[in-house]
């Protein structure tokens, strides 16, 4: 499932879930993005893929650098990951406003047109 975040943007939940669950694992490179996040693999591999991108959205804003911000990203979304910095960076909240706008305004992909 694809989450558009700004134009030309989107977020690969199904990426997002299947690097989450491997690190679960111990194993793949979103083990040291999610240590960076201060997040419990096995805790969020437990949890739906938009739920997880909220936890992530929320604990990018503790990390330091916009090189760290990018490395992470990269890590847990592939190559896309670069360009998503700027949406994650809009924290939990943001997103969901950002999600909200996007149903009201007919933008959002239901699961049925999925």
């Amino acid at each position: 499932m694809l989450v558009q975040g700004y134009p030309g943007q989107f977020a690969d939940l199904g990426l997002l879930k299947a690097n989450v669950t491997q690190a679960a694992s111990g194993a793949g490179p979103a083990v040291d993005a999610l240590q960076r996040l201060g997040l419990s693999a096995k805790e969020m591999a437990a949890l739906s893929p938009d739920r997880q991108l909220m936890l992530v959205a929320q604990a990018m804003g503790e990390l330091g650098t916009h090189g760290e911000k990018v490395t992470v990203a990269t890590q847990l979304f592939g190559k896309e990951g670069a360009g998503m910095v700027n949406m994650l960076a809009q924290g939990a909240e943001g997103l969901r406003t950002t999600s909200l706008e996007a149903v009201k305004l007919g933008l959002a992909i239901s699961r049925v047109d999925a």
